[in-house]
Parts: structure tokens; sequence; C-alpha cells
């Protein structure tokens, strides 16, 4: 299997000035992507954590949190993405369950954790640094890519591990969607939500564009009906639900169909 991280790299290198991320006009290339990944990746290897250790990542639905993803896999550690609507006490708790080595804010923490922390000033610092050349570290074979927990609903949360490979075999699966050459893909579940992984690495793995619509946007009515028509896709990943909502609106309807007529759906039941 070909390392993920190190495809996107090579992406990165090939495509610098290609957009990688659209977050509602917000743009970043893969060029940045691939700078921002090195220099937390240099960062984290100088820390000299222990080996494997997972990384903790408060984060929203920005390209730094994608950046701060690739950094800590580049760097041959785990991920534990914890989005930033969530309860301080399911901070606390996943952090007390997943012991990480470290905890990573891409936006200020409403808490302070007995965990080494990067403040979310300190690490936008540290991903603008242009890092020297480095030799990556990247997770691979059966390490564990990124660790997801569950919502806790019927008890205390529960971290699921995916491995490189296990990651690896879903992309793969998820290129036989019939996916276009260069997907365009609807982003709009948090990314601790495992749903997430349905749009973000097949994209990145393809070169393609992860386009965004925000938690913000998407829990007022208005304001969606108003932003997905400037979001163009060909590739719409989300919950059946969330699909009904937008399929409320007879004239976005008409528009998805009108601009959209060979868009594939990948759909989560």
């Amino acid at each position: 299997m070909t390392n993920i991280v190190a495809t996107i790299d090579q992406v990165a290198t090939q495509y610098p000035h290609r957009i990688a991320y659209d977050n509602l006009g917000q743009i970043n290339t893969y060029g940045e992507l691939k700078q921002y990944s090195d220099a937390l990746a240099d960062y984290i290897m100088a820390r000299q954590l222990p080996a494997h250790a997972p990384i903790m990542v408060y984060c929203d639905q920005s390209f730094l949190s994608i950046a701060t993803f690739l950094g800590c896999v580049k760097a041959g550690h785990a991920y534990i993405p914890v989005d930033t609507h969530s309860p301080n006490d399911r901070l606390t708790m996943i952090n007390t369950i997943a012991q990480p080595a470290l905890v990573l804010a891409v936006a200020d923490l409403p808490i302070t954790l007995p965990t080494p922390t990067v403040s979310a000033v300190a690490l936008k610092l540290i991903l603008n640094t242009r890092a020297a050349s480095i030799t990556p570290q990247y997770v691979t074979g059966d390490d564990t890519f990124y660790i997801i927990f569950t919502s806790g609903t019927t008890g205390q949360p529960k971290g699921v591990q995916i491995s490189h490979d296990n990651l690896r075999s879903f992309t793969d699966w998820m290129a036989g969607f019939g996916l276009p050459d260069t997907p365009i893909s609807l982003a709009q579940a948090p990314y601790s939500f495992d749903l997430s992984v349905m749009d973000l690495y097949p994209t990145l793995l393809a070169g393609g564009t992860v386009r965004v619509l925000p938690r913000e946007t998407t829990e007022n009515l208005k304001d969606l009906f108003t932003a997905l028509p400037q979001v163009p896709v060909n590739v719409w990943v989300s919950t059946p639900s969330f699909m009904e909502i937008c399929l409320m609106d007879l004239a976005l309807t008409r528009h998805i169909t009108r601009t959209s007529p060979t868009c594939s759906s990948a759909v989560r039941s």
C-alpha cells in the first residue's frame, strides 16, 4: 500500500498551486498544506514525544485543522480530533482515557488540561514557520492513524483506533464509487465525526478540493440555503438527514439538478 500522507505530499510537490481547501471562499493550496504540515511535524519530532503516543487536536473545520492532522501523522503520531463544540467534561474525559502526549489547540481551549498544550496562538506561529527539509516519520502499516471517540450517549465515550492500512483500504473502497478524477467534495461533518473521513482523505489523495460548509452555516437554514448554491461540488457526502434538509428548498433542488447532473453521491445511512 502507498502511504497516505506521502501520497498527499506528492500531489503538493507536483501541483503546489492547486486548491486543496475552500472554506466559503477562504482558499488554501496543496503547497500550503505541505508547508504547514512539514513545519508542525518538524516541531513535534523535535519534542521527542514517546513513540506512537497520540496527540489530541482541539479542532474546528478550518484548513489549519487539516494541516495539524497531517503534521501529527507525518511526525509518527496518531491524532485525536475533538470538536470545538464539545462540552468541557468531554474534553476532560477524552484526555483522561486517551492519555495523549500533547494537546494542539487550533482554537482557544475553554479549560486547562493537565497534558502539555500548544495554544492556538503558538500553533499558528509554528504552522507558519517554514521548516527546513525534514525526514518524515510517517504513520504506516498497522500503526494507528487517528482515534475518533464515540458520542458516549450510552455511557463513557470510547476511542476507535483506525490504522493507516485500515484507512488506506477505506479510501481504495471509496474510489470504487466512480469518483471524478479530480473530486470537488462537500465537507459538512465535523472532524470528530467519522463521516468526515469519507470526504477528506479520498479527495486529498486524488488531488481534489474539499469544499466546506461550516457548522455555523448549516445550523441556520437561511444561511445554509444561501451558501450551498455558492459551493459547487461533484461529490456529495452527508447523512441522509442533512440531504433531506437541503431538499426542503425547491430552488436549491433545481440548482443541484441543473448544475450537477453527474454528481457522485456517497451517503451514510
